[in-house]
């Protein structure tokens, strides 16, 4: 993810092969290096047949991923809540008036 992130980065260094793909510059900048480390030392752009961007990210297992990450953090995000209402309660900041 980093090559592909410093290739990103750097396009304006990177160069033409075709209308779809960039390749290196040859040993000029991060743009060459990165794109030299990616798989086929090119970088191509779109969605392909397998789903996958650029030729690198699989879009299914970055979507499962972060909706792991997400879930995960709500639940945490509400754990914290929950033990704040607890101790705001256990405070006597909440009366049976308020909360029936």
């Amino acid at each position: 993810m980093k090559n592909l992130r410093d290739a990103l980065e750097h396009l304006d260094e990177a160069i033409w092969l075709d209308d779809v793909t960039l390749g290196s510059p040859g040993e000029k900048g991060n743009a060459g290096r990165a794109l030299r480390e990616l798989p086929g030392g090119s970088l191509i752009f779109g969605l392909g047949f397998d789903e996958k961007i650029m030729d690198l990210v699989d879009v299914g297992a970055l979507s499962r991923e972060t909706a792991a990450v997400i879930a995960t953090l709500d639940r945490e995000e509400e754990e914290v809540w929950q033990a704040e209402a607890e101790d705001l309660w256990a405070l006597g900041y909440f009366d049976e008036e308020d909360h029936p």
